[in-house]
């Protein structure tokens, strides 16, 4: 059983497990346009496990991983044809139906495409249905809007929220999706598929902005699923750049024969702000070598033996690179990378200047993923990193 697996069949234990615990019988309400409501009825009991046994069946967890990865082979497909976040808000923003030729100009100057109809895709089709369910109907492809349709506001940040299909299953699945999100540490990705009617030689249309969009703002969702059932999907736009890393980040849990953990994206935020660059002379770099030696942090190299921090000065500690400036000026793909917390680790002087410029050997490299990189550190002690007193 691989990463990927073994992410979705703790999924959906724990989903299944959650659900019955706390879900409770009632009518819930779905919130429509012109402030009106749809009632849905939850029941407990076995049809409530007959819903379960739709959205995520305790069974066959291979074949549920394979429909996962095909969900998102299918999605990454269209992320080259995607707008920006800024296109893709000034598309929704038109508040029309119909575009002009100004409207189109505005949307492709700011990094949108306008994809024009192709019946033989699923995402490229006007349809009202607003969820648009992937292979097997197990996970969501992507969710439609229209103007006026659903909850019709798209914050400067690009967030918005989609309201779910009126049926339990659609209930359940929002929230089962928002519980794979946590697991696998990615805000998971879904297409923003907007269609508008276009006049060509006097003839209506209808061309398609999609966008990348990630869930996030789950936590609360997922603390207290009885209250939460019918939330919204929070959702994110997001640029394909980013969409792609998270896709390739889903196949790597994938491969069978990996060997070192794969790591969740740092955020960028604390990736600038704990950079090579911002912490080898100043006070967070000196937080974070007075934090590893309150913790019992070692050396990882093999000069000092593993040497305890705590028994060194500050000044004998320092940032290691995993793959060094010198080796990483050499490659141009790899210079953005290369002050990055994922590429630094705790070390002593000596064990440093033993390196050189050569590459960290299997032993070292074992004891740096044992240690943690710098990065790992910051997924999971930040806020003690920040308190630390030196």
């Amino acid at each position: 059983m691989n990463s990927l697996e073994r992410i979705l069949r703790e999924s959906v234990t724990e989903f299944r497990e959650d659900i019955t615990a706390q879900i409770t019988a009632g009518v819930r309400y779905i919130p429509e346009p012109g402030g009106t409501s749809k009632s849905v009825n939850v029941k407990a009991g076995n049809e409530l496990a007959s819903q379960l046994n739709t959205v995520c069946p305790n069974r066959n967890f291979s074949l549920l991983k394979e429909t996962f990865r095909k969900n998102y082979e299918e999605l990454a497909a269209y992320i080259s044809l995607s707008s920006s976040p800024q296109a893709f808000k000034a598309a929704w923003d038109l508040r029309s139906s119909m575009l002009t030729t100004i409207d189109v100009e505005t949307i492709i100057s700011l990094g949108g495409q306008i994809i024009p109809l192709n019946k033989k895709s699923r995402v490229l089709t006007p349809e009202q249905q607003g969820v648009l369910y992937g292979p097997r109907k197990m996970f969501i492809l992507g969710v439609r809007h229209s103007e006026g349709n659903f909850e019709d506001s798209l914050d400067d940040l690009g967030k918005f929220t989609y309201q779910p299909p009126k049926d339990v299953s659609g209930l359940l699945r929002y929230r089962f999706l928002q519980k794979v999100s946590k697991k696998i540490e990615i805000g998971l990705v879904v297409l923003a598929i907007m269609w508008f009617e276009y006049k060509i030689n006097n003839q209506i249309k209808h061309v398609f902005v999609i966008a990348p969009a990630k869930l996030c703002d789950y936590e609360n969702d997922l603390n207290n699923l009885n209250a939460s059932l019918a939330n919204p999907l929070s959702l994110q736009i997001i640029q394909r750049s980013e969409a792609l890393n998270k896709i390739e980040q889903i196949f790597a849990r994938d491969e069978s024969n990996l060997v070192i953990s794969v790591r969740s994206e740092l955020d960028e935020k604390i990736a600038r702000e704990f950079s090579y660059i911002q912490i080898k002379d100043s006070k967070k770099g000196k937080k974070i070598k007075k934090w590893a030696q309150n913790t019992a942090r070692k050396c990882p190299g093999p000069v000092c033996n593993g040497a305890l921090f705590s028994t060194l000065r500050l000044p004998q500690i320092a940032f290691g690179h995993i793959i060094s400036r010198e080796w990483c000026r050499s490659f141009p793909h790899l210079q953005g990378k290369v002050n990055h917390p994922d590429n630094l680790y705790l070390t002593c002087n000596r064990c440093n200047s033993s390196l050189l410029d050569y590459f960290p050997d299997r032993i070292l490299r074992d004891k740096i993923i044992t240690n943690n990189t710098l990065g790992d550190w910051l997924r999971t002690n930040l806020t003690n990193i920040k308190a630390t007193v030196v």
